[in-house]
């Protein structure tokens, strides 16, 4: 009976061990750095995120929301040359969620600060959270 139990425990521990060799491994890059964050009140409908270019260049951005939801229309993303894009959202974006992946025009760019244009949902009060992600 002990020899059964053995061969149980020892095929079990191979098999597995064939199972993880075998299986494919998912990795995620850790690509995604937190370029700056801002609790934002519903009585207004501007706030301005400052970002250090010590953060690098990037090539996509990506809003995640906590706190309460909120409506954003439009992105305006200032670079560090003067030039400025609008990207729009046109988006309501519930408490705990985030935004799609949002591509910046051109190649990798370095970000002086980004914009959100945003309103408040008639029914809520109080301030939500908005952190802007960065992807390399």
């Amino acid at each position: 009976m002990a020899m059964n139990r053995r061969t149980l425990v020892l095929g079990t521990g191979a098999a597995l061990a064939a199972l993880t060799l075998t299986a494919p491994v998912i990795t995620y890059a850790d690509d995604w750095v937190l370029l700056g964050s801002q609790s934002v009140a519903f009585v207004q409908s501007r706030a301005v995120i400052p970002v250090t270019f010590l953060r690098g260049s990037f090539t996509h951005i990506q809003l995640r929301v906590s706190d309460n939801a909120i409506y954003i229309n439009d992105l305006v993303v200032n670079f560090t040359l003067g030039q400025a894009s609008t990207l729009p959202v046109r988006n309501r974006i519930a408490a705990g969620t985030r935004t799609r992946e949002i591509d910046l025009p051109g190649n990798r760019r370095l970000i002086r600060s980004v914009e959100l244009l945003y309103r408040s949902e008639p029914s809520r009060a109080g301030r939500a959270r908005v952190e802007v992600w960065g992807r390399r």
